[in-house]
């Protein structure tokens, strides 16, 4: 069975160079999809919003498992922004 909550992959801080996606800093490590075997789709997000600032490190998540995506919005200041971006994808192992 899927997890109903979030797993975080990756936070990072990009920029758009001549239409070019440039990683300015990794926040946390990409984690690619992984799903364990014969558990069935597991769907996966890109959301990408835009900041003003640096993500401040008392926001940075301590653990992958669990994360509380409205929660890091929250405490970026973002309240109730749209994302600008998103992918949505599935996988299965």
């Amino acid at each position: 069975m899927c997890p109903s909550n979030y797993w975080l992959h990756w936070i990072a801080e990009i920029h758009i160079l001549n239409d070019e996606i440039v990683i300015e800093k990794t926040i946390v490590a990409y984690e690619a999809p992984s799903p364990p075997p014969r558990s069935g789709p597991h769907r996966y997000q890109f959301i990408l919003y835009t900041l003003d600032l640096l993500v401040p490190l008392d926001q940075v998540p301590g653990s992958r498992s669990g994360f509380n995506l409205a929660r890091f919005i929250t405490g970026l200041g973002l309240g109730n922004s749209d994302p600008v971006a998103s992918f949505q994808f599935t996988a299965e192992n």
